[in-house]
């Protein structure tokens, strides 16, 4: 150690741990003003410097109003069609809504909650993924699909959720939910947000709003019950849904869109709900009933206007 040199700069040396000191008092003293600071706001937030969070936040919006009134006229042109409307951002949590408490029959929307049943199973090792099952009689249902034509073939149970996520198969689900014991299926309802009136496991299900019915995209983007694996794959799924109308034909073709379309003929429904994952990723829950005379094509043509104008909103404004 040269301490000719240390007793020559004593006082450069004192000063250079004098400040380092300081620097670190300062550090844990920001901290802690930091952590009581921003102690109520989301912690992933909180940990942003300046200059990220305001990068951030020009991402956020929380005035929908103009949208809404679009919206509004939209769902008036047509009189005849009773239109539910849920929309969150993502980013900002700030959402609108028309109608988005009334009450419709969700139909094949519940197979996303049948899906999330069995890959809950799936994680709880009470399942596997690649596990075969074979279509039986019991399993048959023309309604919606073609698989009804495939008795005694057999097909894995990650094949059977595809096949009933992207073609809205009937005959599929069925499948499915014969392997889920029925508290495994009240429990994934409830645990994905559903209201309790939902604990019915009939085909068509008790009639829920476009907002109770969003929870499940909610809960699925924020890997609130499933796995982020499990959550991933089923957005990723449904993302590649072989129906193209609905909430797909109001974006840009190179926009994602993870949904499930639902149609309860009854009642002339179609909904359609799920994420857009636009420069905003937002939540659109759309569902529709028709009184006598509404044909289909009128209610496809409702969504995709909505869809449309929720888009170019998010998007442009």
């Amino acid at each position: 150690m040269n301490f000719e040199y240390i007793k020559k700069n004593k006082f450069l040396i004192l000063a250079m741990i004098s400040l380092a000191i300081i620097v670190l008092l300062l550090i844990k003293t920001y901290g802690k003003e930091n952590e009581k600071k921003y102690s109520f706001i989301d912690p992933d937030t909180a940990e942003l410097e300046v200059e990220q969070f305001l990068q951030k936040q020009e991402n956020y919006r929380a005035f929908y109003a103009p949208m809404k009134g679009e919206i509004k006229n939209i769902s008036e042109r047509n009189p005849n069609i009773k239109v539910g409307i849920y929309f969150e951002d993502l980013n900002s949590r700030a959402w609108v809504g028309l109608n988005e408490r009334e009450k419709f029959i969700p139909a094949s929307l519940l197979k996303t909650s049948t899906a999330v049943a069995i890959l809950k199973m799936v994680e709880d090792e009470e399942l596997k993924i690649d596990r075969e099952v074979k279509i039986n009689e019991d399993d048959l249902n023309e309604r919606f699909g073609t698989l009804y034509s495939h008795l005694g073939e057999t097909y894995t149970i990650e094949e059977l959720i595809e096949i009933s996520l992207k073609d809205s198969d009937n005959t599929a689900t069925k499948a499915l939910r014969e392997m889920i014991p029925e508290e495994k299926l009240v429990e994934a309802r409830l645990a994905m947000g559903l209201p309790m009136s939902i604990l019915t496991t009939g085909q068509i299900g008790a009639p829920l709003s476009p907002k109770e019915y969003s929870n499940i995209f909610k809960s699925l983007y924020l890997s609130g019950y499933l796995s982020r694996e499990s959550s991933n794959y089923l957005l990723s799924v449904m993302s590649q849904t072989n129906l193209s109308y609905g909430l797909r034909e109001g974006v840009s073709k190179d926009i994602v869109v993870s949904h499930k379309i639902g149609i309860y003929g009854n009642e002339r429904s179609l909904h359609d709900c799920g994420i857009v994952y636009a420069k905003n990723p937002y939540i659109l829950c759309i569902m529709t009933r028709g009184s006598d005379g509404v044909m289909e094509e009128d209610s496809k043509k409702t969504i995709k206007e909505i869809s449309e104008v929720v888009y170019n909103f998010v998007e442009n404004e």
